[in-house]
């Protein structure tokens, strides 16, 4: 944190930093004397299907939500040309085996092709399923399983991705998924083991590589504590396995963003707590021994570098003005990220700001749909 300093924001962007002598009478002024001003929160991994998931996230002070998969790129178009609420970016469809666990889960529609089965021409599926021409997606997601892509597919979507300019991530919550992620070199990789504990030397090599890892350990502890969350994801796995896997992508230098896998279970008429689950993100990294500094690029300036966002995540001249102001200093105590002052989305005032401060993390669970 900087000594104290003024801010200026135009148009949507932050104009100027420091002294400021004069301010135009038409501006608006707030006093943060006292407070400390962080860049709006990234959630590296969500899944967003109403406007109400975004606004949501804004009242937290999640400015950017990075959209995990897409099955209607025109929707999701939709999605991401609204104003006033968080802003998203969007992966491809996600490239799934056709028997596996994922293309079993009511997603999504799986037309005939949508998903991969060996000897599948991967490039013409990354063409055709993941950026055809009305595709609104900056990345492609592919889901390495125990029944998914064999290790050639896998090989195949990332290498035809990487040469139509495009980075990709892999979800891999199994050791084996880890492996495969290794070998096939995704940019970044999705989850964390949830099978057993993590080998050091696949930590090790998954930092060699430079790829980073979205743990989204808040999904994880919403399956300890919810018997129908655990049910859907479909894997026994308890929370010391995963705050000690987390533990050793940490020690072994791996590049971590924040992220929650938070979504919509409309079906059963529940829903993860957008916004909340990432300040609680936040604090399992702390627990896993990240320190609060670095839980806080994990969700700020890191995922903006990293996914190609580069007018945002950081407080400087000339960037997005998605900003925080929070009562309390978050690297004192990263839980500080829920007291919450005020909420900027590109330069405009968030009226609808949470205070939710009380909150025990380690009770993370589903909430109805009409709590919204």
């Amino acid at each position: 944190m900087s000594a104290p300093q003024t801010v200026v924001i135009d148009d949507g962007v932050i104009a100027q930093i420091g002294a400021v002598d004069s301010h135009e009478s038409s501006a608006v002024q707030v006093d943060g004397t006292g407070k400390f001003l962080v860049p709006g929160l990234i959630d590296s991994h969500v899944h967003i299907s109403t406007p109400m998931a975004l606004d949501a996230l804004a009242s937290y002070g999640v400015t950017t939500a990075v959209n995990l998969a897409c099955y209607n790129y025109t929707f999701c178009s939709a999605l991401m040309s609204l104003e006033g609420t968080a802003d998203m970016i969007t992966a491809s469809r996600p490239a799934i085996g056709t028997d596996s666990a994922h293309a079993r889960l009511p997603l999504g529609d799986n037309p005939p092709g949508s998903t991969l089965s060996p000897g599948d021409n991967t490039s013409a599926w990354v063409e055709t399923w993941a950026f055809p021409p009305e595709s609104s997606a900056s990345f492609l997601k592919v889901t390495a399983e125990p029944d998914g892509p064999n290790q050639e597919l896998l090989n195949g979507v990332v290498a035809a991705t990487h040469a139509k300019g495009y980075y990709a991530v892999m979800h891999a919550s199994y050791l084996s998924a880890y492996e495969q992620a290794i070998v096939a070199r995704p940019e970044g990789i999705q989850h964390i083991p949830a099978d057993g504990i993590m080998p050091t030397r696949i930590a090790r090599q998954i930092a060699a590589q430079d790829q980073f890892v979205t743990p989204t350990m808040a999904i994880f502890r919403v399956g300890a504590n919810s018997q129908l969350l655990r049910q859907l994801l479909g894997q026994n796995y308890t929370w010391p396995v995963m705050q000690a896997n987390l533990h050793a992508l940490i020690a072994a230098g791996v590049t971590i963003l924040a992220g929650t896998d938070s979504a919509d279970l409309r079906a059963a008429n529940v829903t993860m707590p957008y916004g909340f689950n990432l300040h609680c993100e936040l604090e399992f990294l702390v627990e896993a021994g990240m320190r609060p500094i670095d839980a806080l690029r994990a969700a700020t300036a890191l995922p903006a570098k990293l996914q190609n966002m580069y007018d945002r995540g950081v407080v400087h001249v000339g960037k997005r003005a998605d900003l925080v102001l929070l009562n309390a200093n978050p690297l004192v105590n990263i839980s500080n990220t829920r007291d919450i002052a005020r909420v900027w989305v590109a330069g405009v005032a968030y009226a609808d700001v949470s205070h939710d401060v009380k909150q025990r993390c380690s009770q993370l669970n589903l909430i109805a749909r009409d709590f919204w």
